[in-house]
């Protein structure tokens, strides 16, 4: 077993490869002048099952977009060597929410990347938490949703003493089925903010459904973009009665403002995996959890290793 790491997220991809006992292959990856992306893989990979891990999003050093194309060069370069197999992680998959057409003459962008991963030879797919699992069905090969929520409700429970006494809030209606799972993991209760959206980008609470006042609240979502309906809710919640509010997601995109909405709400911590590689400091209030464990256990299974 070989894997290999583009500039998406390579300290989980560290951790990964050391989780599994190898070394990450060396890899060299240039950009020229024009913005051209050279990729040289410098270990011996013929014959070998070889992973790459790397996130569709943006890095310290590189845009989405680039990220997304050295995925697919790291991936023509193992087909032509050739390898055994290429199985791809890919711990957050960029251009999810993308999986419809918002207008008669727009793109899938989605079905775009399962098409291009597909079409580069991958022989097995591994994301976490996909912004819709009806986008497995883009993909003509065996894929896998590795689900970041055992690493998060083990954060949960090392924190409070008494994760029964947590209120697992979802942020909205689409939420809530993961937040009834969590919180009957837990022990804990439920609860869900009613909310409406006036115009696009924005939302306004309208009402917050469950048994919440004086309790310490925890809201679980998939991801954190811009923060303003996270925050929003947060705000919604201590109005009401709530002890504390903390935000636990999978995926930390904190794009825009998010940082500044984030350090001026009543949020007392934001908790995420690092499916995400951090671009910079975005809050004092954030905290990574590392998502390496759930994705070395699905790897294992795929190469029946457990």
């Amino acid at each position: 077993m070989k894997i290999v790491s583009g500039n998406g997220n390579r300290p989980l991809a560290e951790a990964i490869a050391k989780k599994l006992g190898v070394k990450l292959s060396a890899s060299n990856i240039t950009t020229f002048a024009d913005g051209e992306l050279q990729i040289e893989l410098s270990d011996d990979l013929q014959g070998e099952d070889c992973i790459v891990v790397q996130s569709i999003a943006g890095s310290p050093k590189n845009t989405m977009n680039d990220n997304f194309m050295e995925l697919l060069l790291i991936m023509d370069a193992m087909r032509r060597i050739p390898v055994g197999s290429i199985t791809v992680v890919v711990p957050y998959y960029g251009y999810a929410r993308q999986d419809r057409r918002v207008h008669p003459q727009s793109p899938i962008s989605s079905k775009v990347v399962a098409d291009m991963i597909s079409i580069m030879g991958a022989d097995y797919v591994l994301t976490m938490d996909i912004h819709n699992e009806t986008l497995l069905g883009f993909f003509d090969m065996p894929i896998k949703n590795v689900y970041a929520l055992p690493v998060l409700l083990d954060d949960i429970k090392a924190n409070f003493k008494k994760p029964e006494d947590v209120v697992i809030v979802s942020p909205d209606f689409g939420a809530l089925k993961k937040a009834r799972f969590a919180a009957e993991l837990l022990g804990a209760g439920y609860a869900v903010v009613d909310k409406k959206r006036p115009r696009p980008g924005e939302s306004m609470v309208m009402n917050v459904i469950g048994d919440f006042e004086g309790r310490d609240c925890v809201l679980l979502d998939d991801m954190i973009d811009s923060a303003g309906t996270l925050c929003n809710a947060a705000a919604a919640l201590m109005e009401r009665g709530a002890k504390s509010v903390r935000a636990y997601a999978s995926h930390g995109v904190f794009s825009g403002k998010a940082g500044e909405r984030i350090d001026s709400s009543p949020l007392k911590e934001v908790v995420v995996t690092d499916s995400i590689c951090p671009k910079g400091p975005v809050s004092s209030k954030i905290r990574y959890v590392s998502a390496a464990e759930p994705l070395v256990t699905a790897i294992n299974k795929c190469f029946g290793k457990e």
